[in-house]
């Protein structure tokens, strides 16, 4: 089971992942996050993705290509984010840094690995995880994150 410890962050006064973000924060803040969906929840993405894939939450958004492993965690993120939360492409695509065509590619690559028992499985478990995150949060304050 993933745990994940929130702190208050006094400047933008909302919850973040209790993880150096700051350079994050800043490009989230440029981009636009959709109707219902805070750029909190992109956040908690990369971070539940880098524990369930045991990879570092700061690489996954790095410009560099990385490792292998690294490469499919962000595809993975990219993946929840598009599946998940519904963003588009191009939505994504700003979170990450990456052209729209960048993250389609990533999410087809998931989507063709999914027939893999062992990673559909590990997957579904991201989703289920994310699912109950959005059920738990109230309808009225999640723009407000």
């Amino acid at each position: 089971m993933l745990s994940v410890d929130v702190k208050l962050d006094e400047p933008l006064g909302h919850p973040v992942l209790a993880t150096d973000f700051s350079l994050q924060r800043n490009q989230m803040e440029r981009s636009r996050s959709r109707p219902g969906h805070p750029r909190l929840l992109y956040v908690f993405v990369i971070q539940m993705v880098a524990s369930a894939m045991e990879v570092d939450a700061n690489d996954i958004r790095n410009l560099a290509r990385g490792s292998a492993k690294l490469c499919r965690a962000r595809h993975v993120a990219m993946y929840l984010m598009n599946v998940t939360l519904g963003c588009s492409f191009k939505e994504i695509g700003k979170v990450f840094g990456k052209d729209r065509t960048t993250v389609s590619y990533a999410c087809g690559v998931v989507e063709e690995l999914r027939d893999i028992p062992v990673f559909d499985d590990r997957v579904a478990e991201l989703e289920d995880i994310l699912v109950t995150v959005l059920k738990l949060l109230p309808e009225r304050s999640r723009g407000n994150l």
